[in-house]
């Protein structure tokens, strides 16, 4: 009979203690989705009154920038999304987001393979329920669509997050030939600062 030395039975028990952690944290992980539920839509674009998301950005030649969301909720149906001056006004209803110039932003149900017609294309939901590693840190609980049209050539990948509504953006424009790239990812997320000077006496 063949014996193993200590180094081998130290490893053996190693691997399969791992293997009963690695286990043991998916039953867990698995637990908390049941029990959290499936995700809505309302959870993943928020779209708190007031709210900021700093984004960086970068372009297919390399070139880099940053920009700043911001969203105001002027009444409970309607959100305003305000970036660099320029506002995008959405339809709030208690089961999906509607652009207010037509089309569907986000509803439910989020299910992997549903469609429906977004602002220029048609937009499917690839991915639910998953998580994403972005400067902001690692976001759980995510929702990914792609919208794509194909006059103009034109495709956007859009990752939603819970409680923290946008948190990454990819845009492909042009055709074959020629096709021009955008990404962004988020940096930050949380309430909107107003700074009021104190009067002076």
């Amino acid at each position: 009979m063949r014996r193993l030395s200590l180094p081998s039975c130290l490893l053996g028990f190693a691997l399969g203690a791992l293997s009963a952690c690695a286990s043991q944290q998916a039953h867990e992980a698995s637990s908390r989705k049941a029990q959290l539920g499936p995700l809505k839509t309302a959870e993943v674009l928020p779209l708190t009154h007031k709210t900021v998301s700093r984004f960086t950005s970068q372009t297919e030649g390399g070139e880099q920038g940053s920009f700043v969301l911001e969203i105001f909720r002027p009444r409970v149906d309607l959100a305003e999304l305000k970036i660099a001056g320029r506002v995008q006004r959405l339809i709030v209803r208690d089961d999906r987001v509607l652009h207010a110039t037509g089309g569907e932003l986000l509803g439910d149900p989020l299910e992997v393979g549903r469609s429906f017609q977004g602002a220029f294309g048609q937009v499917t939901i690839t991915k639910v329920d998953v998580g994403i590693d972005l400067p902001a840190g690692h976001l759980d609980r995510c929702v990914t669509t792609v919208e794509e049209s194909q006059m103009p050539p034109k495709r956007s990948t859009s990752t939603y997050c819970s409680k923290a509504g946008l948190v990454h953006m990819k845009v492909e424009a042009g055709d074959a030939s020629e096709i021009s790239e955008l990404e962004a990812r988020l940096v930050s997320h949380g309430p909107r600062m107003d700074v009021h000077s104190d009067p002076q006496p």
